[in-house]
């Protein structure tokens, strides 16, 4: 351990147990027109458990969408003459279009056949997938005052995402530039507690006031080809 690490270690302890504590419960009720409702749900802990949680969660939905079913405001029971009320999904982009996260601090064009869903809590700036490429996006963003030095954080985000899959493997992490901004890159592929492999894409740009975390990913098979877009939704940001 060097002796930078070893002064900002402490610093850096702190600002993760504040990032990466705190549970984290995404759920989603999903029903068929018979009236037949399941839920789709899943809990993680802080900044690195809710992207697992909300892979898992969305997985569970990608099943029962197959199998003719809907997302929903609200169960219905499953008798004769029960209406179904179901909610508006948010709409696929047909082309390009940018967005901004819920901070306002940045804005990102997302590709057609992307859309925008809710966040898995409010910490996260915008969540999005691509139903069709079975691939999907979070961004979240800290303060770059709160952190000493960012590189050992980010190690910490990383190791901390391996410890939630199992049978996982992480690449090195990449000295890159996105945009004109430093950032570090890596990918980690793994088993979720509910069998699925998935592979994540982790960027972490360092802007003037913000360390932005960029996640996205797709199942393990997919991966190799989903990953050249995967890598170009960070070039997509403006600040």
């Amino acid at each position: 351990m060097n002796s930078t690490f070893k002064k900002t270690f402490p610093f850096i302890a702190l600002a993760l147990s504040a990032l990466l504590t705190g549970c984290v419960s995404t759920s989603t009720q999903m029903v068929n027109d018979k009236g037949q409702v399941a839920n789709c749900g899943a809990t993680g802990w802080g900044w690195i458990g809710a992207p697992v949680a909300y892979a898992m969660s969305q997985d569970c939905i990608g099943k029962y969408q197959a199998a003719g079913f809907h997302e929903s405001g609200s169960p219905v029971p499953a008798t004769s003459g029960a209406t179904t009320t179901v909610a508006s999904p948010q709409p696929v982009l047909t082309s390009p279009t940018t967005i901004a996260g819920k901070d306002g601090f940045f804005k990102i064009t997302l590709p057609a056949g992307w859309a925008a869903t809710p966040p898995p809590n409010q910490s996260y700036q915008l969540a999005a997938r691509n139903t069709a490429a079975d691939t999907y996006l979070l961004i979240s963003a800290v303060n770059a005052a709160d952190i000493a030095d960012w590189l050992p954080f980010t190690e910490n985000m990383k190791s901390k995402l391996v410890g939630n899959l199992t049978d996982a493997k992480a690449s090195e992490t990449q000295k890159i530039k996105v945009n004109g901004f430093d950032a570090l890159r890596a990918d980690i592929g793994g088993t979720l507690k509910n069998g699925l492999k998935v592979h994540y894409l982790g960027t972490v740009l360092k802007t003037d006031k913000n360390l932005v975390y960029v996640l996205s990913w797709t199942t393990e098979s997919k991966f190799a080809s989903a990953r050249g877009d995967m890598e170009q939704l960070p070039t997509a940001m403006q600040f």
